[in-house]
């Protein structure tokens, strides 16, 4: 549900300071492998068949759709960077705890109604992108310094709930456009203009 949504991103923040302070140990030393690339975005509990935010041929499950939720009055850069961003994720959350080698995922931004909680899909604002695990590889190594998705992926224990996230403090770089370079939107770009490898 939103609600429990919400709950884990708040108690993924607070993780993620205590990262900051040198309280490491809450997350393990890999990441959990999955079978499929279902399993590992689920596993992140921010993209869910269950409720929608979450979808995927059967026929061909390496083309995966996922919903990035938005709000009432954010600026076209804003949903354009949230999309980008949860792209970005999603594709480090299977490359690290999969062995998928190449995928497509498309990101549907979705305006969340306050009141009745229901989403409105804005598809003229999707996103798509297409990325190998070696090209991907290649664009950690260049800019991040680091050989392979694995190493921006920790399992959270909360209670008897397991939770995957990125460890931000090493992501930051690509992820956002204020915290140094490339930046998240010429990252996204580089991932989608490299030859397909």
């Amino acid at each position: 549900s939103m609600s429990m949504k919400i709950f884990y991103r708040i108690v993924l923040l607070m993780v993620t300071g205590c990262l900051l302070f040198g309280f490491s140990s809450a997350f393990a030393n890999s990441p959990t492998q999955y079978e499929t690339v279902v399993q590992a975005l689920e596993s992140t509990k921010e993209f869910l068949i269950t409720d929608g935010t979450l979808k995927f041929s059967e026929g061909n499950p390496d083309k995966i759709e996922i919903v990035i939720t938005v709000f009432p009055g954010d600026i076209n850069k804003v949903i354009e960077e949230e999309t980008m961003r949860s792209l970005v994720f999603a594709f480090i959350v299977v490359f690290a705890q999969t062995d998928v080698q190449k995928l497509k995922i498309k990101a549907i931004p979705a305006e969340l109604n306050f009141k009745t909680k229901k989403q409105r899909l804005l598809k003229k604002k999707s996103l798509s992108a297409t990325i190998s695990r070696k090209k991907m590889n290649r664009l950690l190594k260049q800019y991040v310094g680091i050989d392979s998705c694995q190493s921006l992926i920790g399992d959270m224990y909360f209670g008897n709930e397991v939770i995957h996230d990125m460890l931000l403090e090493k992501s930051d770089c690509i992820m956002y456009n204020d915290q140094g370079k490339p930046g998240l939107k010429r990252f996204f770009s580089e991932m989608n203009s490299l030859p397909f490898q």
